[in-house]
């Protein structure tokens, strides 16, 4: 873990904030409407959302994320926790939008466990709330896939795939110091959740889905083709 634990202190500058992001949620639908943020990282998306006049809550799991929030001031309405923990830690709150970015989702451990993430997402939005899950595509990704390097703050941050026995992917990381050359590593399970079982798991739990984009810009997502996929949907 200590690659992630240094990965905490590099978050900002490796992961800014995304202002498409920002856009594509939007200012709160009336005055005092929350959001809740799942897998919140530093917390930087939810300082720019409070910005736009969202209550803001969010769950991480990590303890060097959360840490990393409280150095940076980031970390007003941030309580650890992951995606499952929804019902335990929002004490009755519901919100107006629930937000899972940054390919979170897939860390959940197979299709009973994102049965369960729908229904306790859905319960936690209000009439009418939306939900933005924003996650890899994994029609086009897999085994052999290798992810565009990130370079910021004198670091290179290197991401692939191999097959896992059980069917999920193993997501290997390297962070490199380019004045030391030293790298850190780590790997990740991952479950490759593909659309259809995504929209599956939402209908189930009463979400109905309103988009799928493969850009915060609205483009229109091609399953086939496209590496980002971005779902919204509502509770009616």
């Amino acid at each position: 873990m200590a690659l992630y634990e240094t990965l905490a202190e590099l978050y900002a500058a490796i992961f800014p904030v995304s202002q498409a992001t920002v856009d594509f949620i939007g200012p709160p639908p009336r005055s005092g409407a929350a959001i809740l943020d799942l897998g919140a990282g530093d917390g930087g998306h939810l300082s720019a959302f409070a910005r736009l006049g969202w209550r803001t809550r969010g769950l991480e799991p990590s303890e060097a994320m959360l840490a990393a929030a409280s150095r940076r001031g980031d970390a007003s309405g941030l309580a650890r926790g992951g995606m499952l923990d929804l019902e335990r830690l929002r004490a009755g709150e519901a919100f107006a939008c629930v937000s899972c970015l940054g390919n979170t989702l897939p860390h959940l451990n197979g299709p009973a466990e994102l049965a369960e993430f729908a229904r306790q997402a859905a319960g936690a939005l209000e009439p009418g709330g939306r939900l933005v899950i924003q996650l890899l595509n994994y029609e086009v990704l897999g085994p052999g896939s290798v992810l565009e390097p990130i370079k910021a703050a004198g670091h290179t941050f290197m991401r692939g795939y191999r097959a896992a026995p059980d069917g999920r992917l193993v997501f290997s990381t390297a962070l490199r110091d380019e004045a030391t050359g030293e790298e850190e590593k780590d790997e990740t399970l991952l479950y490759p959740f593909k659309p259809a079982d995504i929209e599956s798991a939402l209908a189930g739990a009463g979400l109905r889905v309103t988009g799928r984009y493969a850009s915060w810009s609205r483009a229109p997502f091609n399953a086939g083709r496209d590496r980002m996929l971005i779902l919204e949907a509502r509770r009616d």
